[in-house]
Parts: structure tokens; sequence; C-alpha cells
């Protein structure tokens, strides 16, 4: 009996419930669980049960759309704060090409795009020891479209209609 559970379990969690479901069955030990469990009332063991269910079944949930909403607010808040400096930049290329043609210079365009002067994107004591991170893909939860969808019944301020509508669109590319 012993080997064929050794066989199926595999060396995987069925070995660990194996290995309790052996030393339950040990005369010894059963004896000693049989009589701590006449010190206990049934009606208090399930008490007990049905409360720490109870508890289970409405904390973790809870734990868990919290730490999803949590993160996708910080991830779209770093996605909207990286549009708006991609917007900055635009507008600041175009700003350099517009004061250049109205002095006639064009041909100092591009080298003044090039300068990071007054460009405050780029770190700036950042060691060349350390990689550059790769790309990654967007870390995106299944339930953060429909929390968003759901979190439109509630009122928000003008940050927290931006953020649902780019946890909403399909993309995640709204502006």
């Amino acid at each position: 009996m012993l080997l064929a559970i050794l066989v199926v379990a595999r060396g995987g969690p069925g070995l660990l419930a194996a290995g309790i479901y052996i030393a339950v069955s040990w005369p010894q030990v059963s004896e000693a669980l049989d009589a701590g469990a006449r010190q206990y009332k049934v009606k208090h063991v399930y008490l007990c049960v049905v409360l720490s269910m109870m508890l289970v079944l409405s904390v973790l949930p809870c734990f868990g759309l919290f730490k999803i909403s949590y993160d996708t607010v910080n991830r779209l808040a770093l996605e909207s704060a990286q549009i708006a400096r991609r917007d900055q930049l635009v507008h600041r290329t175009e700003q350099v090409e517009k004061y250049f043609q109205d002095l006639k210079a064009t041909t100092y365009v591009k080298k003044r795009i090039e300068e990071s002067l007054d460009r405050y994107d780029e770190p700036v004591f950042y060691p060349h020891t350390l990689k550059e991170p790769a790309g990654t893909q967007r870390d995106v939860s299944w339930l953060e479209r429909p929390i968003a969808l759901a979190g439109a019944w509630f009122p928000s301020n003008r940050l927290g209609a931006k953020l649902r509508e780019r946890a909403t669109s399909e993309s995640g590319d709204a502006e």
C-alpha cells in the first residue's frame, strides 16, 4: 500500500498528503488525536470552521481586488505621465523649429533638438554599468477592465476619469 502511494504521488504535493496520511494512520498518533478531539465539542469546532470560512471568503477577495486596483492605478498613472512627457517633448520640438524658422536659421534646428540642456527626461546620475532593461510586456490583469467599468458608476475627479478612460480602452493607448 505504501509503495502504491509513493508511486502515485511522484514527489509532488500528493507526497505530502500521503506522508500526513501515513503519520495519522499510525496507531499511537491516531489514539492521541482521538483523545484530543474528545476535549472539544462539535458545535464549537463547527462555529470556528464557519467563522474562518466566512472570513476567508470575504476578506481574501477584498485583499486581492485591492491589490489589482492598486497596481492598475499605479500603472495607469505611470503610463499617463509617460504620455504627458512625450507630448511635452513633441511640443518642445515644435517650439524649437518655430523659433529657428523665425530667425531664418533652420540649419541649427537639428543640433538644438539633439541638445539635452533643457530636457529632464534623462536620468542625471545614471550609472553607466547598469544594464538597460529589456522591453517588457504590459502587466494587465483581466479584471482591470471590469473593475474600471464598475467604477464608472461612482463619481470621480478629472484624474480618475482619465485613468478610467485608459483602463477601458482596448489598446491601452487612449489619450
